[in-house]
């Protein structure tokens, strides 16, 4: 779970940032100063929780979160202000809405809340006979291209088949989860055994090939995961 921190006052990031590090001491959690630091963070990558001060320079919290609701994939917003003034609006786009001083138990749980959230995601797949179901996040293992299709392999050894492209589906689920590895395959990294010869070997016993031009970010990317 990766959780992203803004705020302008200094003293409330480092204080935000402890209670971050004491929820989660292997947590891995990026913060920023401002909001146009946020969203610029946000073009190359994905954070599946915002803790997100509204009194900032423009844009202010509240029109950054907006423009982060607007990505395909959608992080929970936790709005951390001194002012309850935009408690209404706030709740448009906040998972939940916090208010200075912020006490730790309080923040706990809302961080529990929060992290039980993300577990329980689900994607809708629709195939072609007309069949669809809802399949949580954690339960695909990875899921690949062939012929106009895509293969979901889930963790019990269920196949979903549906029709589309492999970038469809990475624009859902591609974060800090997902990865693509290769043109035709997209892994889930809490899956991953190891890796060895261009090749990614996962916790169920299959084996995926890692394409050279892809095999630096996914390096970075299962170490920032595994932070």
């Amino acid at each position: 779970m990766k959780i992203a921190i803004c705020d302008d006052n200094q003293n409330d990031l480092h204080k935000i940032e402890d209670y971050c590090k004491a929820f989660n001491p292997d947590g891995f959690c990026c913060a920023f100063s401002s909001s146009v630091e946020l969203l610029d963070a946000f073009e190359n990558e994905y954070f599946d929780i915002v803790l997100l001060d509204i009194e900032m320079a423009p844009p202010n919290g509240y029109e950054a979160g907006i423009k982060l609701m607007e990505k395909s994939r959608k992080p929970l917003i936790i709005f951390i202000t001194n002012t309850v003034n935009y408690a209404v609006c706030g709740y448009e786009v906040a998972f939940r809405y916090l208010t200075k001083p912020l006490s730790y138990p309080t923040f706990f749980y809302v961080l529990r809340d929060a992290e039980k959230c993300i577990s329980t995601q689900k994607i809708l797949l629709s195939c072609s006979n007309k069949e669809s179901y809802l399949v949580a996040y954690t339960d695909i293992c990875y899921f690949e291209s062939y012929n106009r299709k895509v293969s979901f392999h889930l963790n019990d050894e269920t196949r979903i088949i549906v029709p589309g492209k492999i970038s469809d589906y990475k624009k859902l689920l591609d974060g800090s989860y997902f990865i693509q590895i290769h043109k035709s395959y997209c892994i889930n990294l809490n899956y991953v055994d190891y890796v060895k010869n261009s090749h990614v070997f996962l916790n169920n016993g299959i084996t995926l090939p890692v394409s050279r031009s892809r095999q630096t970010k996914f390096l970075n990317a299962l170490e920032n995961h595994f932070k």
